[in-house]
């Protein structure tokens, strides 16, 4: 009987799914689609409010703030993605919470500017009315051209993108909370110079309290998960200030709660994400990856051996057996010395390379980034390995010129480096997709455009050594 890997099914079986979305769904006909429903739900929102459909400067310029936040909170929501639509449940999420980046990003954006003169019923109405047809459109779409079992709609495939966290922090919690009233009140002092709040403003600290309480449990702020690495563990905290800066936004356009100053609404919430910036860094060197930084100390010949990847010869070994071994095949002595990469490294040099063909004598594995010393008595090789990334060495046509005159003829140099796609890789799966946008613009604007601009090469080299 032929078995089907999990992967190999779930990967045929979105393909399917993909391929059936296809009949009708492009990328460029969800934005097209989406666009036309966007000014629909906002002219017919004008409409009810002010009976017409003619715009004044006013709500012209609302109009293109629409289209700005439109376009970002569909980037962020992976509106305009096939892969969102795979299946009804996902793909109404989808819809839904892209309308919630919007009303965030509107709300934010009037908030900020203090633009107090649009209605409510306007931006709410258009929000609401974008979501209710992005649902609909697509529930009628999923029902024509997506005709499967698993996209019956059931509590089960809507409420499927939720997850209760169940092992929260505690301290992490209450230390948070501390670090919460503490921001408000420096906020409050920096405004007014007092710690003494207006009659009004102990509303505006219920109402933070509430929001910081209500955007962590949604957020999963405090569940201690395995995280891949800190970043991933300070986005989770960065994410839950970003939306309870949204929430606040929201609320006091939504209320009219213009009267209260927006650095007393926003700032303590910006203050708050500073403090857990460093609560974050600590908790997670101490507790998390603080049980791994301080590895045991060698304290025998085995272990010697061992990181040394030497093998054990005897005290009174003759000169015969120390020739057998520099004669024996390189195949083993490679292998060791990767044993700390993955396999898929070694692997992919016996594939290219007869390892035992080769002597060890006639191999060197090395991790440097100096260029070689042609005056020295070095034995002429067939292999030279060198465990550091190519792209840490400078002048690299010098370096494979002397690598060059240190092999035999039909040598071979094997090493590592970092291409285009790898540093992409390297860089989205270290840091979390959005930080991971800025991340590798910046990095590919420093490494790859800077080093070619005239005048400016010397300056990129003085501070990188070239790496």
């Amino acid at each position: 009987m032929k078995v089907t890997p999990y992967k190999s099914f779930l990967g045929t079986y979105q393909e399917r799914r993909s391929k059936d979305s296809h009949r009708f769904l492009t990328g460029k006909r969800i934005v097209c689609i989406d666009f036309l429903l966007l000014n629909a739900a906002f002219f017919i929102s004008h409409f009810f409010k002010q009976n017409t459909i003619r715009l004044d400067d006013a709500y012209t310029k609302l109009l293109l703030l629409f289209y700005l936040s439109w376009w970002v909170s569909g980037m962020i929501g992976k509106k305009f993605r096939i892969s969102s639509f795979l299946a009804f449940g996902p793909g109404m999420w989808t819809c839904l919470l892209s309308s919630l980046y919007l009303l965030y990003l509107v709300s934010f954006m009037v908030v900020v500017l203090g633009v107090t003169g649009f209605s409510r019923l306007h931006i709410f109405g258009t929000c609401l009315l974008l979501s209710g047809l992005e649902v609909t459109l697509w529930g009628v779409m999923n029902a024509v051209f997506n005709r499967r079992a698993t996209d019956r709609i059931s509590f089960e495939n809507i409420l499927s993108p939720f997850r209760i966290e169940k092992n929260i922090s505690y301290g992490l919690m209450v230390i948070d909370f501390c670090l919460a009233v503490f921001a408000f009140f420096i906020v409050n002092y920096l405004k007014r110079g007092d710690l003494t709040m207006l009659p009004d403003y102990p509303r505006l600290f219920l109402i933070f309290l509430g929001l910081w309480f209500f955007t962590s449990f949604v957020t999963g702020k405090f569940a201690v998960r395995r995280y891949q690495n800190e970043y991933f563990f300070l986005w989770q905290w960065f994410k839950a200030g970003f939306v309870m800066m949204a929430f606040m936004a929201v609320l006091i356009f939504g209320a009219r709660l213009f009267y209260y100053s927006r650095l007393q609404a926003l700032g303590p919430i910006l203050v708050l994400m500073g403090f857990e910036f460093f609560l974050v860094h600590f908790y997670y060197r101490s507790f998390i990856a603080g049980n791994n930084r301080n590895p045991a100390d060698v304290e025998s010949v085995d272990k010697v051996r061992e990181i040394l990847k030497q093998d054990s010869i005897p005290a009174a070994s003759n000169l015969d057996i120390i020739r057998e071994r520099l004669m024996s095949p390189a195949r083993e002595k490679i292998k060791n010395r990767l044993s700390d990469f993955p396999d898929e490294e070694f692997e992919f040099i016996d594939a290219h390379i007869d390892l035992d063909d080769m002597m060890q004598v006639e191999t060197a594995v090395e991790r440097t980034s100096d260029l070689f010393n042609l005056d020295a008595d070095r034995v002429m090789l067939r292999l030279y390995l060198n465990m550091k990334r190519i792209n840490d060495i400078r002048r690299l046509n010098v370096y494979f010129l002397q690598v060059h005159q240190m092999l035999l003829p039909g040598g071979y140099l094997a090493g590592f480096a970092h291409t285009i796609k790898t540093r992409y890789a390297w860089v989205y799966e270290k840091y979390p997709k959005y930080i991971a946008h800025l991340v590798y613009g910046a990095d590919f604007c420093i490494h790859r455009v800077l080093p070619k601009l005239p005048g400016l090469q010397k300056v990129y080299f003085q501070l990188t050594r070239g790496r």
